[in-house]
């Protein structure tokens, strides 16, 4: 870093200057020369989304959660709707055990744009991994109805009937012989359905981009569901 203190001596106001200066110190964890040159980069009124997102993550180390929010509101309010100032707040509340903040914002951003694909996906993936997975599905058909094709949409409606299947057949793979007797095959029978369930998605997805991870899936799933001729085309 003295070549960077020197740097900054020989000009004092060079904002691009003092943010790697910054950004250096940040990488080599001295974060008290860190904080000392975003302070000085914020004092020219500099205004990079780039300086917030680092002064928030710096903070986000620290354990500073109101710190670390305040220099994120700060980034938007001098770069209103910065892609990589709103991802890094995500992140932030997802480290802080915020994820109800995201969810509402999302759930308004859709009812503002209930046909933003984008908003579906991060709205369904946040649904299921919060505790609110029942909504994951709904939200995805919803998305669905404007766009039925659509790859992404299809496959992750297709993906949550399928892992509900697999779910419901671990109950019986995991069974001794007496009690599968008993209630194994009615288990079974649950976790199929739900399997046919996901295949009309996964289909569909798989005519629009021939994906390999989605073929694994199809193969698996034409295999337990004894559907030959379907598994012959997706075979290799």
């Amino acid at each position: 870093m003295n070549s960077l203190q020197t740097f900054l001596k020989k000009d004092s106001v060079n904002k691009d200057g003092i943010l790697y200066s910054a950004l250096s110190a940040q990488n080599l964890a001295n974060k008290k020369l860190a904080h000392s040159y975003f302070e000085k980069y914020f004092n020219l009124n500099g205004r990079n989304p780039l300086a917030y997102t680092n002064l928030a993550k710096l903070y986000q180390d620290e354990k500073d959660e109101e710190k670390a929010f305040s220099a994120i509101e700060s980034g938007l309010i001098a770069n209103p709707n910065d892609q990589d100032l709103l991802d890094t707040k995500t992140m932030l509340r997802v480290h802080f055990n915020r994820i109800d903040n995201n969810i509402a914002d999302l759930e308004e951003g859709l009812r503002v744009q209930p046909d933003n694909k984008d908003l579906i996906l991060r709205a369904g993936l946040l649904y299921e991994n919060s505790g609110k997975s029942p909504l994951a599905l709904p939200n995805y058909l919803n998305g669905l109805k404007t766009a039925p094709n659509d790859y992404d949409l299809n496959f992750m409606a297709g993906l949550y009937k399928f892992n509900e299947g697999v779910s419901i057949k671990r109950t019986a793979d995991v069974m001794d012989i007496n009690t599968y007797e008993r209630s194994g095959k009615e288990i079974e029978t649950k976790a199929f359905a739900k399997f046919k369930e996901a295949l009309p998605f996964f289909e569909k997805a798989y005519a629009v981009r021939a994906d390999e991870t989605l073929r694994q899936n199809l193969a698996y799933l034409y295999r337990i569901l004894e559907m030959k001729d379907k598994l012959a085309k997706v075979s290799k």
